[in-house]
């Protein structure tokens, strides 16, 4: 064979090898983790490690739908309920997912569409984007309005977004859970900017591997609520208004290994309470702060490696818990409906005697009364 030959049938076979390549960068939906209890991870992967209790912030990708130069106008891509109990035990379902999609109710805040997430695929133009979070499992899909605006894929591995689905991972979890698709066309489909379906179509699930140590500390609740403002008048603490100095959380598990340097308080100032001590009761734990929170800010205590926190504002005389003082304050303590429940005392016991009774309103009253007092509000 010349060497003209010979470089002829190289040229053939490097060029039969890259077309196979080519072939090979089928479309493809892949569900990756972005994050843990809001805590960005280095970059998105298809292989997490958690702990049960856990929060997981989930990216729905597309790629390579081009193989043959498509354009996409619309996608729709389905989760695959039976993949939330794909572990030895628990399960791992969209957040609130017991309290909304379960019954009926729109679960919007966990499966959405974010339009201005920059690498989106249809970013920037017209579309009809929507999330169904009433079916089990959530279906995510967009549809360009003008075809002509129907996009072509790159086809070197680049990944669009297209959904957002935020998980808990249940308390009892434990085992390898694979999450991802339902992967039949009626359910995951891609179709290009003629409405012809875009094949073959690949899918790549998500590896959850949950340990099975104790579960990471989450904070639930806490007492006063989060979103709770202390409307009593201020604790006698030099000429600051200070408000309360104990708050209770309540967590997922015992909190005996809990301290201070696990949690963060920030109020908008360089010198925020500090905490001076942690009194653990079981899956409960009192944190006792060196002084009282500030008057007219909220204050928030956070649990450093969970990423959970709360936040508690103080405005004294704020009975109605609106974030302003006026006569709505003074109807709320004094004007409840029969059989109403009772106010708390944070909201009710404005002169901080442990009842509520006629000097709550009058103290209230001369709250109302001070210099500016109806100018005081909470951002």
């Amino acid at each position: 064979m010349s060497n003209a030959l010979r470089q002829i049938s190289k040229a053939c076979c490097l060029a039969g090898l890259l077309s196979t390549v080519a072939a090979g960068q089928n479309p493809t939906f892949s569900l990756e983790a972005i994050a843990v209890n809001s805590r960005p991870l280095e970059r998105p992967t298809d292989h997490v490690t958690v702990s049960p209790g856990d929060v997981l912030t989930l990216h729905i990708f597309i790629r390579d739908w081009s193989p043959d130069g498509q354009q996409m106008r619309a996608y729709q891509a389905q989760a695959d309920s039976e993949a939330y109990s794909s572990g030895s035990e628990g399960t791992i379902k969209p957040v609130d997912f017991e309290t909304t999609s379960k019954v009926g109710v729109e679960n919007k805040a966990n499966g959405f569409i974010d339009t201005s997430n920059p690498m989106y695929v249809h970013a920037g133009m017209p579309t009809i984007a929507m999330v169904d979070t009433i079916t089990p499992g959530y279906r995510w899909l967009s549809v360009l309005q003008d075809r002509d605006d129907s996009p072509t894929s790159p086809q070197d591995g680049t990944k669009y977004y297209v959904g957002t689905l935020n998980a808990q991972v249940s308390n009892e979890a434990r085992g390898t859970f694979s999450l991802g698709f339902y992967e039949d066309p009626g359910s995951s489909v891609l179709r290009d900017s003629d409405g012809l379906e875009i094949t073959p179509l690949d899918f790549e699930r998500l590896t959850v591997e949950v340990t099975e140590g104790a579960p990471v500390l989450r904070i639930l609740s806490s007492d006063p609520q989060t979103g709770a403002i202390d409307a009593r008048q201020p604790l006698p603490q030099g000429k600051t208004a200070r408000g309360l100095d104990t708050i209770d959380l309540t967590f997922n598990t015992d909190t005996a290994t809990l301290s201070a340097d696990d949690l963060r308080i920030e109020d908008g100032s360089a010198n925020p309470p500090r905490i001076k001590r942690v009194e653990s009761n079981g899956t409960t734990a009192r944190l006792v702060l060196d002084r009282g929170i500030r008057s007219g800010v909220w204050t928030t205590i956070s649990h450093e490696r969970s990423n959970t926190g709360i936040r508690i504002g103080y405005l004294p005389g704020d009975v109605s818990n609106d974030g302003a003082l006026g006569v709505q304050d003074l109807l709320a303590l004094i004007d409840r409906p029969e059989g109403a429940e009772p106010l708390p005392l944070y909201r009710a016991d404005i002169d901080r005697d442990g009842v509520l009774g006629i000097t709550d309103v009058l103290r209230l009253i001369e709250l109302l009364a001070e210099p500016n007092a109806y100018r005081m509000s909470l951002p």
